[in-house]
């Protein structure tokens, strides 16, 4: 049951990095491929046939340190293959 809900947690995580990626606002600025990915058979790790890696910008949560050296981060990359380049930017630098 308990490994069914990391399975499920994961999933539903994957998802909603996806769905802000998609949702982002503003332009580009680097270049989008266009290569189709080919994941794996559902339940079987890692999800993606190739390595990935997807870039995304967040505000630096407090009880993150460092995406870099996170052990669930670390954890996500080994389990998934896929890899996410997270930029961060400091709470103090945006406006309520």
């Amino acid at each position: 049951m308990k490994n069914g809900r990391k399975h499920l947690a994961l999933v539903l995580l994957l998802v909603l990095l996806v769905s802000f990626s998609l949702t982002a606002q503003g332009k580009s600025e680097t270049a989008v491929t266009s290569k189709a990915v080919q994941v794996t058979p559902v339940g079987t790790y890692p999800v993606v046939s190739e390595p990935l890696t997807l870039s995304f910008l967040t505000l630096q949560p407090v009880y993150i340190e460092n995406f870099d050296t996170n052990r669930f981060a670390k954890y996500w990359t080994e389990k998934t293959g896929v890899n996410i380049d997270w930029e961060t930017i400091p709470r103090d630098a945006v406006k309520s």
